[in-house]
């Protein structure tokens, strides 16, 4: 389990992406079946360039990848159709858990990147648990927000009754001022 604070400026992003490549890809067993990980955001905002930088990432490297976004309503994240467009060019989307079964299902010989949100994550973890899939990897973004009214939702990625995940790697990339009790962060 690994926590990285990551001023927003400097490209947090990569960051989790490249500990993955060089440490935890490595020792993943390839006999026994292709890794499914998971990027975790906040907002579908954020998601949209998470994926974006993780989609340039392995075109780059020539990978063979595959991201998908399972998460709330895309279509409104997107500002326009032009954009869903693009977004869908990119990576598969679904919305539907019927689709996105049978998407793990015939997802054989090739690495998936799974984009969701925290408020999704709950959906997601129990398709995965359905088909008797665990996470290997999972970059859980802006995980300052753990703290927060709803926090069963925001903390679900955090439960492996749910859907196990071998690796988190936990990054932020925003201190918090608390408020009163004479905390300083509310990290």
């Amino acid at each position: 389990r690994v926590f990285q604070h990551w001023p927003a400026a400097r490209g947090k992003g990569s960051f989790p992406r490249l500990a993955y490549d060089m440490i935890f890809e490595p020792r993943w067993d390839y006999k026994k079946a292709y890794p499914i990980n998971a990027v975790i955001n906040p907002t579908l905002t954020v998601l949209k360039g998470n994926l974006v930088k993780l989609i340039e990432h392995d075109l780059a490297l020539n990978n063979n990848v595959v991201h998908a976004i399972y998460a709330g309503d895309v279509t409104k994240a997107a500002k326009n159709t032009e954009e869903l467009q693009a977004i869908r060019t990119l990576a598969k989307v679904f919305t539907n858990k019927v689709e996105f079964v049978k998407f793990i299902r015939e997802t054989q010989n090739k690495t998936v990147w799974v984009h969701t949100t925290v408020h999704s994550y709950d959906r997601l973890a129990t398709v995965m648990k359905g088909q008797k899939k665990s996470f290997y990897f999972a970059h859980i973004d802006e995980v300052h927000h753990m703290i927060q009214p709803d926090y069963s939702t925001w903390t679900a990625s955090l439960n492996d009754s749910a859907c196990k995940i071998d690796v988190r790697f936990m990054s932020s990339a925003n201190k918090r001022k608390a408020r009163g009790n004479g905390a300083t962060y509310s990290m």
